[in-house]
């Protein structure tokens, strides 16, 4: 919706239930001329009444069936307060003129159209009620009582105070005083409201960018953009909790320091921080207070700061370290609006980043092997069709591209567990996942496909890289050297390996894990503790490792 679209719809809402009270004091004040009226009022006065109840129901009648459109709602609005001022004056004259009971109602109209359209409105609503003011007045003279005389009205004070004319002035400063109050306060509400619906709108804006499903570190990136970009400040870093101190995770704005990449921490026991993370919300960090190497490298020895410590169940989760803007004149400040702004952020953030978290540790442990600490068979099958597609789109683009998958399991595992029992069993687990990755590349993948089998996935690697890979942790897993619990040495450790390797689109995700594990089972029956390989295109088997009598 448009902003002039909601202007309409906003002007036409406060005039129709304007005119809708208006109605209704309509009615009352011609139920009141058909009962009572004929009996307190002249003819001539009620009669004049009534066509002035006439006038005032047909305009705003007319009112409530106005366009949605701004100039007509303009017009209907002028029109609308000029015949309530009019239909009021004519009600004030016949029932007294300025010392009749009803002024009181030039007031109420004041106070109704300042509250409804604003100070503007309440203008113009004064003005027109001033100008029917002083037509009650002159048109309906008020006699001073004979009594003033009897009193002793010798200076002719007593006149003068109780003279129509100074009840006129009276009248009218009272009506716009009244007028300015009401439009005052009145601002002053529709500010704090605009506010409101600022923060609550950039709250709504920021959740939706904070969406946890997107990861810890997403999240953090965005909190630190939103700092700069929505609310103003000159730099922003994210601080995250790990092991007791606060590492740094993200940034945005200004600054040639990249707080991430030099990986500074910052403790928590340091002042300002010390006081910063006992309390969940904002700290002001002025340009006179000491503060940690980490920060002023990051945001200048003498930047003021803001500090917005998140928690979550009474535990820290991390530190936002903002820069405040400095103003022209003055010390820089934080008003009680932006303070009310960073405190919604902290509490959405804290909620989100919370969040985040957990579900980054509930896919861990989908995705982790809860023994060895390897990534398991689920995140093997989501990894390797990732490396799939990836390969597939490569060769879309002309480019071809080596992926090699590789199974390979322990010889006799069952009988080591027979032998010496499920914990040194589990004990031969751990020490072989560790072989395996502390073997492979970072962007190679070691899991735990089953019992005593593991799958490697050698990205951008042919079928020579793979099979190198491979004889290098086979030799690494024959050289542990495991006791049992009771102090036993369970000798030599073997294990048989089959790789499979495919260059641009060949097998799929299903098609590499079988043509893996029928080089794997190849290599059982060849003997064990060797390597063999399949080529993925023509299904030939290879072996690269010497048999025991051959060495």
């Amino acid at each position: 919706m448009s902003a002039t679209t909601s202007d309409e719809t906003g002007r036409r809402s406060r005039l129709q239930a304007v005119t809708v009270g208006r109605l209704l004091a309509n009615l009352l004040l011609l139920v009141y001329l058909s009962t009572l009226g004929t009996d307190l009022l002249d003819p001539a006065g009620v009669a004049l009444l009534r066509a002035v109840a006439a006038v005032h129901l047909a305009v705003n009648g007319l009112a409530l069936l106005t366009p949605r459109r701004l100039p007509a709602l303009a017009f209907a609005t002028e029109a609308t307060v000029l015949t309530d001022a009019a239909a009021i004056a004519v009600l004030v004259a016949v029932t007294g003129g300025v010392a009749s009971p009803l002024t009181w109602l030039l007031f109420a109209e004041a106070v109704a159209v300042t509250l409804v359209f604003g100070w503007n409105g309440g203008v113009r609503a004064a003005a027109m009620l001033t100008l029917a003011l002083v037509w009650i007045h002159r048109a309906t003279p008020v006699a001073l009582p004979d009594a003033i005389d009897a009193l002793g009205d010798r200076d002719g004070s007593l006149a003068l105070a109780l003279s129509p004319d100074l009840r006129v002035v009276w009248l009218g400063l009272g009506m716009w005083a009244v007028t300015a109050l009401v439009g005052f306060l009145n601002g002053v509400a529709e500010r704090d409201l605009r506010n409101w619906l600022t923060d609550l709108n950039m709250l709504r804006q920021v959740t939706r960018e904070l969406d946890p499903r997107l990861g810890v570190d997403r999240v953090c990136d965005t909190l630190a953009t939103t700092m700069v970009d929505r609310l103003g400040y000159r730099g922003a870093v994210v601080w995250m909790m790990r092991d007791v101190r606060l590492h740094p995770v993200a940034q945005a704005g200004r600054g040639g320091v990249d707080a991430v990449g030099e990986a500074a921490e910052l403790s928590t026991v340091v002042a300002p921080l010390a006081d910063a993370v006992q309390r969940h919300g904002v700290t002001l960090v002025r340009r006179s207070e000491a503060r940690p190497g980490p920060l002023q490298r990051v945001h200048g020895p003498g930047a003021p700061l803001v500090l917005l410590s998140l928690h979550a169940e009474g535990r820290l989760l991390a530190v936002v370290s903002a820069e405040v803007p400095r103003p022209l004149f003055g010390r820089p400040s934080l008003r009680g609006s932006e303070l009310r702004r960073l405190g919604l952020l902290a509490d959405e953030a804290s909620l989100l980043l919370d969040n985040a978290r957990l579900q980054a540790e509930l896919r861990a442990l989908a995705t982790t092997d809860g023994l060895t600490g390897l990534p398991n068979h689920r995140f093997l099958q989501q990894r390797l069709g990732e490396e799939v597609a990836r390969v597939e789109r490569a060769a879309a683009d002309g480019e071809r591209r080596p992926l090699s998958v590789a199974l390979f399991d322990l010889d006799f595992f069952k009988k080591v567990n027979d032998t010496y029992g499920h914990p040194t069993g589990d004990a031969v687990l751990v020490a072989v996942a560790r072989a395996a990755d502390g073997l492979l590349r970072t962007s190679d993948v070691v899991c735990r496909y089953g019992g005593e089998e593991f799958a490697l996935v050698f990205v951008d690697a042919d079928a020579d890289r793979a099979v190198h890979a491979c004889e290098r942790l086979r030799e690494a897993i024959r050289a542990l050297r495991i006791t049992s619990e009771d102090g036993r040495d369970l000798g030599t450790l073997t294990a048989s390996f089959g790789v499979a390797t495919t260059i641009g689109p060949g097998l799929d995700r299903p098609g590499l894990i079988a043509a893996a594990d029928e080089a794997l089972y190849a290599a059982k029956h060849a003997g064990r503790d060797r390597v063999m390989h399949i080529d993925a295109v023509d299904d030939r088997l290879a072996t690269s490792t010497s048999t025991p009598e051959e060495r």
